[in-house]
C-alpha cells in the first residue's frame, strides 16, 4: 500500500488550482511496433488506478518514435502507440472522452540522436494527467484498492 500511495503522491503536484502531474507515465516499445507488453499493462494499471482515486480531467497522451524510419512513417506509428495506450486506458475503465491522442512522431525525443538511429529511449507514449484536484490522505490510502 505505500509503495501504491508513494506512486499516487508522486504523480500529481499541488500548485494552485487546478494541479497537473509533474512527471508523465511513459510506455516504451519494440522498435517498429506498437504492442504493448507485460510492463506497459503493469504502468497502465496504475494510470487507470490513479483515474479511480483523483478528480481527473483529462489525460493528455503522446505519441513518440526513434529516428529510424522516416518522418511520415514516425508520425504514423508514434500515432499507432498512443491510439493502443488510449485503447488500453479504455479497456481499464478510463472514459475515452477523457483522453485526447497526439502523434509527436520523432519531434520531441528524450534522447538526442543523429537520423537515422534507433533509441529505446524514444520510442514511447507519454501519459500526462491533470487533476482538478490534488487527491486527499483518504484517496491516497484507497490507492492500493
Amino acid at each position: 500500500m505505500r509503495i501504491a500511495a508513494t506512486l499516487c503522491a508522486l504523480l500529481v503536484l499541488i500548485d494552485g488550482s487546478p494541479a497537473r502531474a509533474v512527471s508523465p507515465y511513459n510506455v516504451f516499445f519494440a522498435s517498429g511496433r506498437a504492442k504493448l507488453n507485460h510492463q506497459s499493462g503493469l504502468i497502465l494499471d496504475n494510470v487507470a488506478k490513479t483515474f479511480r482515486i483523483a478528480r481527473v480531467r483529462s489525460f493528455d497522451v503522446f505519441g513518440h518514435a526513434d529516428r529510424a524510419g522516416s518522418s511520415d512513417h514516425n508520425r504514423w506509428l508514434s500515432r499507432r502507440r498512443a491510439e493502443a495506450v488510449k485503447a488500453a486506458l479504455v479497456a481499464r475503465g478510463v472514459p475515452a472522452r477523457a483522453i485526447a491522442v497526439q502523434a509527436v512522431g520523432e519531434a520531441r525525443p528524450l534522447v538526442e540522436t543523429p537520423d537515422g538511429v534507433a533509441e529505446r529511449q524514444n520510442r514511447r507514449v507519454e501519459i500526462i494527467i491533470t487533476c482538478l484536484e490534488p487527491p486527499t490522505e483518504f484517496d491516497y490510502m484507497r490507492c492500493s484498492n
